[in-house]
């Protein structure tokens, strides 16, 4: 893994030490200038910090008793510069112009080393006079700073630097993005590289995991004397789990946990017994988290039921542990919320047959959702095959136990399959949303929905999304829906989602038999709805 700020994904920031030269730092631009002067907030010279700084792997962390010590110097030091040299933007570019420009109007003293005195010596005080941004709501404040989440880490940076209020208020939002590890390996280079306050700060985490090397494999193998059963090294497996175990060991405050395949076909997934002894040390020593997704199935899952705090889990709906003592486990998680099953995992027959030494079976079956705490969220994607043998998730069985347990609870409901369900797990579906009481978003995504079901929608429901296969089929189902206005009357959004059919190219093709053509269909085309209307891509599975 690239250990830079775009791949990492949290905010990296180092403020200049006190031998730089300031009048060189002054030359350089910083990429948030635009985005200060839009929240209104004073700039105070934030071109002290370089842009070669904001791209350090540096976090903020490490600059939280830095900011007010360096601050005073550096605009002492600022000072002398400017009253030496002039401002930088005033010097003389032509030679033969001989006229001075008038010097720059002298600041009387740093704007921060003034707020840093006369400010509130808390959050909760109330906010700076002199910006409009900081005499906002704290808790307007903090909403927005949790919407940068999605803006280059410059701006981030930027933001950070301005104040050293705005900087106590705002690293929480940055800390919240995921970090990302391509595998096990690159979580250990990281633990290496960064400080203990960095580590500690850090609360949601998105490790891939992979099957041990070959070449540390190989050289265990190597070192077996022959003929002696008795190996004197530990086992590689064990190495393993213990140095992932000691990695995570050192990000305590994990929050949100995400255990994902390998970024590549061609790389193995982890043994059973890696990701079960990796599934324990998490339940016991994690046992505050918040939501953990499991994209495996060779390992027992018996574990998860320490986790009463957990609100959210997402896993494929098999495992080593039966459906069975799934549910027992799964009704012990009694703040759970949301459930998201994805399966069954594809290529799974074909690891049965040739690479699983264990047995893996359906965990997720209508027993769990019988035995469930009554959920606010359910998602159900079903990823049939040529070698499934019919429904596995969508079945009349989980219809029912959904009906006489979630039928009040739920508020967004998923429904996904790539092929069409059976037509009684249709009736089903049609007679519990007709029953639900509080449902607010609802998603059937199947390539045969007919323009009829949707008369089976909820009153409640303000978000619905549906998979068409054109422009005149969600014509149809809006003109449908205009029909129920009368009691529809929270319906204001509406997404469809245009399957796009694959066709495989001539033989003769340049490209190769094995190409395909995905036709994108063109969705500008007005329709006529009182409805707010967006487009998007049907995608069977689920965007990590």
């Amino acid at each position: 893994m690239s250990l830079d700020a775009e791949r990492i994904g949290v905010c990296f920031c180092l403020w200049p030490s006190e031998e730089h030269d300031t009048s060189q730092m002054l030359k350089r631009k910083i990429t948030s200038t635009q985005y200060v002067q839009a929240l209104s907030i004073p700039h105070q010279s934030p071109s002290h910090v370089s842009t070669e700084a904001c791209t350090s792997r540096f976090l903020p962390g490490v600059l939280e008793d830095t900011i007010h010590r360096h601050h005073t110097q550096q605009e002492r030091s600022k000072l002398k510069t400017l009253g030496r040299k002039g401002h930088p933007d005033q010097r003389i570019s032509n030679k033969k112009r001989r006229t001075r420009l008038p010097p720059p109007k002298m600041p009387s003293a740093s704007p921060f080393s003034q707020e840093t005195v006369t400010g509130p010596l808390n959050d909760t005080e109330g906010p700076f006079t002199g910006s409009r941004f900081l005499n906002l709501p704290l808790e307007v404040r903090r909403n927005l700073y949790s919407l940068m989440v999605g803006l280059p880490c410059r701006d981030h940076l930027n933001l950070l630097c301005v104040h050293k209020q705005v900087y106590r208020e705002a690293r929480e939002s940055f800390y919240r993005r995921p970090l990302y590890c391509d595998s096990q390996y690159d979580l250990m280079k990281f633990v290496e590289l960064w400080p203990q306050s960095v580590l500690q700060s850090i609360t949601n985490l998105r490790l891939r995991l992979e099957e041990i090397r070959p070449e540390i494999m190989q050289r265990y193998l190597h070192e077996i004397p022959s003929g002696n059963p008795v190996q004197a090294n530990p086992h590689p497996y064990l190495v393993e789990i213990n140095q992932i175990t000691s990695a995570l060991s050192e990000l305590p405050r994990i929050a949100h946990l995400q255990l994902l395949r390998p970024s590549s076909l061609q790389i193995s997934i982890p043994s059973s017994i890696v990701t079960t002894q990796l599934l324990n040390w998490t339940a016991e020593h994690y046992p505050k988290l918040h939501s953990l997704r499991l994209d495996a199935e060779q390992c027992h899952i018996g574990c998860l039921g320490s986790l009463t705090d957990l609100k959210s889990l997402q896993l494929t709906g098999y495992s080593e542990t039966g459906s069975i003592r799934t549910a027992d486990v799964l009704s012990k998680l009694t703040n759970l919320e949301k459930l998201v099953v994805v399966g069954p995992p594809p290529g799974l027959q074909m690891l049965q047959r040739h690479g699983s030494q264990t047995k893996i079976v359906q965990s997720v079956t209508h027993q769990t959702f019988e035995r469930l705490t009554p959920l606010k969220s359910l998602t159900l994607v079903q990823l049939t095959d040529s070698g499934t043998d019919g429904d596995v998730l969508l079945t009349r069985k989980t219809m029912k136990a959904l009906y006489e347990v979630h039928r009040e609870s739920l508020r967004s409901l998923t429904i996904s399959s790539t092929a069409n369900p059976s037509s009684a797990f249709v009736e089903y579906l049609s007679a519990f949303l007709l029953g639900t009481t509080n449902m607010q978003e609802v998603r059937l995504m199947w390539p045969g929905v007919e323009t009829s079901f949707v008369d089976c929608i909820p009153n409640t429901i303000g978000k619905l999304e549906v998979a068409v296969t054109s422009r005149d089929n969600a014509q149809a189902i809006i003109d449908r829906l205009l029909l129920m206005e009368y009691r529809l009357k929270h319906l204001r959004y509406i997404k469809f989602h245009i399957i796009n059919p694959v066709h495989e190219t001539p033989a003769d093709d340049k490209e190769g038999p094995l190409a395909f053509s995905l036709p994108i269909q063109h969705l500008d085309a007005d329709i006529e709805s009182p409805f707010k209307i967006s487009w998007g891509i049907w995608q069977p599975m689920l965007s990590e």
